[in-house]
């Protein structure tokens, strides 16, 4: 039991000693980045990427293959382009003054 107890430490251990590798590796692979960035060198909005973009190539790939897919990522788009004009005014409110001119 208490060999059981001593190997099931060290793993235990290996494992911190690993996450710890890890997350120390994250960090130093951020610094360089957040240095350029504080300098000007990239433009970062804060904004990540959407998960749903991956998933829309995947169906891009399905709708090939499975031609009755295509009306699925018809819709989606059609979903997309309603929301984003939502977000920016819509194509006719772009130019909209308000007034009327002769």
């Amino acid at each position: 039991m208490r060999e059981f107890l001593y190997a099931l430490g060290l793993v235990a251990g290996g494992l911190l000693v690993f996450a710890a590798g890890v997350l120390l590796l994250m960090y130093a692979v951020r610094l360089p980045f957040a240095w350029a960035e504080r300098r000007g060198w990239i433009a970062h909005t804060g904004e990540g990427s959407r998960w749903g973009t991956a998933g829309d190539g995947l169906l891009e790939v399905q709708a090939i293959v499975q031609p009755q897919m295509k009306h699925v990522l018809e819709a989606k788009r059609e979903q997309r382009e309603k929301v984003e004009e939502q977000h920016t005014g819509g194509p006719d409110k772009a130019g909209d003054s308000g007034s009327a001119v002769d």
